[in-house]
């Protein structure tokens, strides 16, 4: 009799096992495909945007020829979300799983009026964490590009989220340059995993003070931050499993005491 229940006992021992490394694989598998469907689909709105002008002068910007990743051309500091990243030129695949791309025929980084780059990054990768919480920054918060040995300082003026498609078919119509105005926007996909729409976060340059650093990262923050299901699945899936299990296992005892 010891035996038998022994044995149950090691095949539900052996069961509960197998599950959670079902469970656990899954989870891993799933956020692999996330990854990359969700690449795919913001290289694909990046590879619409990325029209190229022949007649912009390029003399006083950085030579893209020269470009290399390991060399970006300037680092990203958004205070509110605590995030600083490289920023290259380009938006290939090797570019954007590293920092930020700077999208092609969009301008340069180095600043004046008439200029309005798109700094372009993911969001929701799950080996690093770029342009996800950009969706946090509020309208006069204020973001910094280095650019060489100086800091740039941009304040959020406009925050657009915009159908894929319509940006795709009228980019001018959100990423137009202002005579008379220095500016840069930021963008990434939204909503997290779906990737239908563009995030658009544009700034305007200001003056650059040192301290606008730290009292950009002390503002109160307003935002609330979108619940990431993955980890709460990491929780709630083995508990489950192994509370099946162990509810399994103690209708097989009573069964026993019964007997």
């Amino acid at each position: 009799m010891k035996d038998k229940k022994s044995e149950k006992t090691s095949k539900l021992h052996i069961i509960a096992g197998l599950l959670l490394l079902v469970t656990f694989g899954s989870i891993g598998f799933i956020s692999r495909v996330e990854s990359y469907v969700m690449k795919y689909k913001q290289q694909q709105v990046l590879k619409e945007l990325d029209y190229r002008s022949e007649t912009e002068d390029r003399s006083n910007s950085i030579n893209v020829t020269q470009a290399e990743l390991g060399k970006p051309v300037a680092m990203i500091v958004i205070p509110r979300i605590k995030l600083e990243l490289p920023v290259y030129l380009g938006t290939s695949d090797e570019v954007l799983e590293n920092g930020i791309g700077v999208t092609n025929g969009t301008g340069d980084i180095e600043g004046g009026v008439g200029k309005n780059p798109l700094l372009a990054g993911h969001n929701g990768l799950a080996e690093a964490n770029l342009f996800n919480d950009l969706t946090q920054v509020e309208k006069g918060d204020k973001f910094f590009l280095k650019v060489r040995d100086s800091y740039h300082a941009y304040e959020v003026k406009t925050i657009v989220e915009v159908l894929a498609q319509d940006l795709e078919k009228n980019p001018e119509e959100y990423l137009l340059p202002d005579e008379k105005k220095d500016k840069v926007t930021l963008m990434t996909c939204t909503p997290r995993y779906i990737n239908r729409n563009r995030y658009l976060v544009t700034g305007e340059r200001v003056d650059y003070s040192p301290k606008d650093l730290k009292d950009s990262a002390s503002k109160p923050h307003g935002t609330f931050k979108s619940l990431d299901w993955k980890p709460v699945l990491l929780i709630v899936i083995p508990a489950v499993v192994v509370g099946g299990v162990l509810l399994i296992f103690l209708k097989q005892r009573r069964k026993g005491y019964e007997k």
